[in-house]
């Protein structure tokens, strides 16, 4: 599907939440089997895609311990991390799904504790990551039920959290899949990113977050007019191991 769509990179980044080995133990990721099938494909199609190994490490701080023996024995070549639930609570997607009338105080403070873990996560693992995927994943179900999301009142930590990204060298991911779902918006929003841009972000990944073969790419054309808008020149890639940054 990314070879029809001329896609000339991707990167296959399972998600692996470290939580879910202590509290969802009966969901299972087959780390090996996933590992042979990626290193497969690479091969495989070598001369018509680069296919980089990935993973998408969720909540990585919250069990670091964990997240250090999976980064030291799979060797991934694109490590995204992310946050789908914040501690002591179900991922947002659950969350929201059974409470559609939070109000919007105990919304801001439960983005407010959001921000925090990902800078903890950063924090912990910034120097082993390549990009901090979907900072604002709590807005997609958020809008999905109707619910609003002010960034403007978290406009002092998202800094911080942009500051500590740049710190780090790592990218900030602009997450596709809210935009071709119909919501209108990227994974951080058109707003986050251009303050990303203008307190001295330059680094970015495009993901599409796809699933499935059908919606690989989806979204990825329209997210880099709208880097373009914002002033960025390029975008992150990953090509057998080592950062490409890709003209746009």
């Amino acid at each position: 599907a990314a070879i029809a769509r001329g896609i000339t990179h991707i990167a296959i980044t399972d998600h692996l939440d470290v939580n879910y080995k202590y509290e969802y133990p009966q969901i299972h990721y087959d780390a090996q089997g996933a590992k042979k099938a990626i290193l497969e494909a690479k091969e495989k199609y070598k001369d018509k895609l680069s296919v980089s190994y990935g993973i998408e490490i969720g909540q990585a701080h919250q069990y670091p311990n964990d997240t250090e023996q999976i980064l030291a024995e799979y060797g991934f070549e694109f490590i995204i991390s992310s946050l789908h639930n914040i501690r002591s609570m179900p991922d947002f997607y659950f969350y929201f799904k059974d409470n559609k009338n939070v109000p919007e105080e105990k919304i801001n403070k439960i983005y407010d504790m959001c921000l925090d873990e990902i800078i903890e996560g950063l924090e912990l693992f910034g120097n082993r990551i390549n990009t901090v995927g979907h900072i604002s994943y709590m807005h997609r179900y958020l809008a999905e039920c109707g619910l609003n999301l002010d960034f403007s009142r978290h406009a002092e930590k998202l800094d911080k959290l942009f500051y500590l990204i740049i710190e780090k060298g790592v990218a900030l991911e602009v997450n596709t899949s809210t935009f071709y779902k119909g919501l209108g918006f990227t994974m951080p929003t058109y707003e986050l990113v251009k303050r990303y841009y203008d307190v001295g972000g330059r680094l970015i990944t495009l993901g599409s977050d796809a699933h499935t073969p059908e919606n690989v790419g989806r979204g990825i054309s329209e997210a880099i007019e709208m880097l373009k808008e914002i002033g960025f020149d390029s975008v992150v890639c990953m090509n057998n191991g080592k950062t490409e940054n890709i003209k746009i």
